[in-house]
């Protein structure tokens, strides 16, 4: 504990010297002769130690040393600390300007306290007085300094930023230190939340059932009519096939949302519609007559006939097409040629 040490004013017999005579009259304490510079009462003060302070009263000292800077007189006590008489005399100026005030100097009026600084101090650097001070940080939130004593240090207490959302959603009951919700969306519309509980440090997690998906689209299919050449259409790569009723077909394929319509045009001596095998024919002809026997949107059947040398007609059973070309044997025998063996009817 600092001690307090009172020195009179009347050191020797006489006066001590203050830039002028000081009187013993206990009254006033002050000047009695013109000429006198007027003094401050004497009163005690609490000795200490300022570091880094020149001049007497100020720094450290040696046990049992005194000094006097004209008017005040110090005494170094045990402890390295002056104690020190407050008789100031107006004459002698103001204290040194050390940049630390003594330590019998008054709080400054209010208007001159202390105030936080515009940015956040580091921690351990000094302080001017008691202060509380916040400061935002890049999250948002707040960041903490105090400061308790003038010449004190700052202490800091930096509050941290939340962790980022996971990339994908955590597990249940895994542990977090995350925002209080993150979001994950799902390829079907939909999306899966996770919450921190900031109470158990854990994760919980809500999963949003994906929508039933829509109904296919209907097959496509071929039109029971020949469409117009040109007109639009909705199955892209659908290809149909039709009678022409003159013993050919008319063939039709939907390109780029159009229907692009070819007619092989009619065989000579062809009947309207496919004739029964061993029905009566003239004149015999090695031109076969093509019939439509099945048709849809993946391809279609044909059969072709043709009227023999016994003047009956002889029909194949059917070559089948796919929509991505070629032709598929429905039944019928192929020579090593490529083509249909015509005797398979009969």
């Amino acid at each position: 504990m600092r001690s307090t040490i009172v020195l009179v004013a009347l050191v020797f017999s006489g006066a001590v010297a203050c830039g002028g005579a000081i009187s013993a009259d206990p009254g006033d304490g002050g000047a009695d002769t013109e000429g006198d510079a007027p003094v401050r009462p004497e009163t005690s003060v609490e000795g200490g130690v300022i570091p880094e302070a020149g001049g007497c009263g100020w720094g450290a000292c040696s046990a049992g040393t005194s000094c006097s800077d004209g008017c005040n007189t110090c005494y170094c006590e045990s402890s390295g600390r002056w104690s020190c008489t407050t008789m100031w005399c107006e004459d002698t100026g103001p204290l040194p300007d050390t940049g630390l005030p003594p330590w019998d100097v008054e709080p400054p009026p209010p208007d001159t306290w202390p105030s936080c600084p515009s940015y956040q101090p580091a921690e351990g650097t000094w302080c001017p007085g008691a202060l509380s001070c916040s400061y935002p940080n890049s999250c948002g939130l707040l960041n903490f300094a105090s400061c308790y004593d003038y010449g004190g240090r700052w202490k800091v207490s930096v509050t941290p930023c939340p962790g980022a959302c996971p990339s994908t959603l955590p597990k249940t009951g895994t542990s977090c230190s995350a925002p209080a919700k993150c979001e994950y969306p799902k390829p079907c519309g939909s999306w899966d939340f996770a919450y921190c509980n900031t109470g158990t440090g854990r994760w919980e997690t809500s999963i949003t059932p994906c929508p039933p998906p829509p109904p296919p689209p209907p097959p496509p299919s071929c039109p029971t009519t020949v469409p117009k050449h040109g007109s639009a259409c909705a199955s892209p790569w659908v290809s149909c096939a039709w009678n022409n009723g003159c013993g050919s077909l008319i063939h039709g394929s939907c390109e780029s949302g159009s229907w692009w319509i070819s007619d092989t045009g009619c065989v000579p001596g062809c009947p309207s519609s496919k004739p029964p095998s061993g029905t009566a024919c003239k004149p015999p002809s090695s031109t076969a007559c093509t019939y439509l026997t099945s048709s849809g949107p993946d391809g279609y059947c044909a059969s072709s006939c043709f009227c023999a040398e016994d003047y009956r007609w002889a029909c194949l059973p059917g070559e089948c097409s796919s929509s991505g070309g070629g032709w598929a044997d429905a039944g019928t025998p192929w020579d090593p040629d490529g083509g249909p063996s015509y005797d398979a009817d009969y």
